[in-house]
């Protein structure tokens, strides 16, 4: 069958470039020697050479979609078989290896989220507390009679809090981001 087509390649690419060639020769003496016959032959060139490209295109077409029904030997039956069983099996543990690894993924997903939750709410609540102590102890001071100046302050303050325990906190993300809306609420308020 390769060798039939590779025949008929060849035979329709010659046919091709000889009314091809003809059209051009024919074209050029008409040219030079205004013949009526040279005309009519350049013309009926051309029409051969549109005629057996259509021709050609069709008999390649066709032989390309035919079939290919030789009769295979047991071995190559075999070969066959073997290898459309392997793909299988690929495709079969690829499929499996994606549920696992998209599974993995699901699982890993819902922890971090809870993880999150978890650490947001434990955050919030830290940060209301430290908000309740600072107001609670800024109230104190506002209602006792001595007007304390800041540097008195500060003292108390230290009691209160551990200033290790104060510089960690000052540099978790969440604390700057509700200190700076409160500093604001505040600045608003007066």
């Amino acid at each position: 069958m390769k060798f039939m087509m590779a025949l008929i390649y060849t035979l329709s690419a010659t046919l091709l470039a000889g009314l091809l060639g003809a059209y051009l020769y024919f074209s050029v003496i008409q040219q030079q020697s205004p013949n009526s016959a040279n005309s009519s032959s350049a013309n009926l060139a051309l029409l051969l050479f549109v005629n057996a490209v259509l021709v050609f295109s069709l008999i390649l077409i066709w032989l390309e979609n035919i079939p290919d029904d030789t009769p295979l030997s047991p071995l190559e039956k075999y070969i066959a078989e073997v290898k459309a069983n392997e793909k299988a099996d690929k495709t079969e543990t690829d499929t499996e290896r994606l549920d696992s690894v998209i599974q993995t993924l699901n699982q890993i997903s819902q922890s971090i989220s809870l993880t999150n939750k978890t650490l947001n709410l434990g955050l919030e609540r830290l940060s209301s507390r430290i908000d309740d102590i600072e107001n609670n102890s800024i109230d104190k001071i506002m209602n006792t009679e001595k007007i304390c100046s800041s540097e008195e302050v500060q003292p108390e303050l230290k009691k209160i809090f551990n200033d290790e325990l104060a510089k960690t906190l000052s540099g978790l993300e969440i604390m700057q981001d509700n200190n700076d809306n409160n500093i604001m609420a505040k600045k608003r308020k007066v």
